[in-house]
């Protein structure tokens, strides 16, 4: 039974990390960028975490699978109120913590979405040859 409780309890731990990167990942998208390398980093600095998070994501499902499977052996049969009551929390803090984490991915990309809008309307093309080339040296001293 300890080693379910362990097992449980490592899913949690893996679920707070996966929250935590989802936490940065707001705090950086509402960071103002001046420039367009400042832009460049944080996509790449958010890509980085995204690949991490899959990879957390990844453990995450192995470790839940390999808990079921456990957990069938003794399904019905744990009669011990300690245990039940063990079960019951930690599978409540991992439902609650999937729940914030989804929320949080959620508002990502919401932010996301707004800050493309926003950058997508900063950019007007100019009709006249004359005024590309000041748009285009314009654009050219932000970088």
């Amino acid at each position: 039974m300890e080693a379910l409780v362990k097992q449980l309890e490592e899913i949690y731990t893996l679920l707070e990390q996966i929250n935590s990167i989802t936490t940065n990942q707001t705090t950086i998208l509402l960071q103002t960028r001046e420039s367009r390398q400042e832009v460049n980093e944080v996509l790449d600095m958010l890509e980085s975490m995204l690949n991490y998070k899959d990879e957390l994501i990844t453990l995450v499902e192995a470790k839940e699978q390999s808990f079921e499977g456990e957990y069938a052996k003794y399904k019905g049969r744990i009669t011990n109120p300690r245990y039940i009551n063990l079960f019951k929390e930690w599978v409540e803090r991992i439902l609650t913590t999937k729940q914030t984490i989804v929320e949080a991915e959620q508002n990502n990309v919401i932010i996301m979405k707004s800050l493309s809008k926003a950058h997508a309307s900063k950019v007007s093309i100019p009709k006249k040859p004359n005024e590309v080339v000041a748009v285009y040296q314009k654009q050219k001293t932000k970088t």
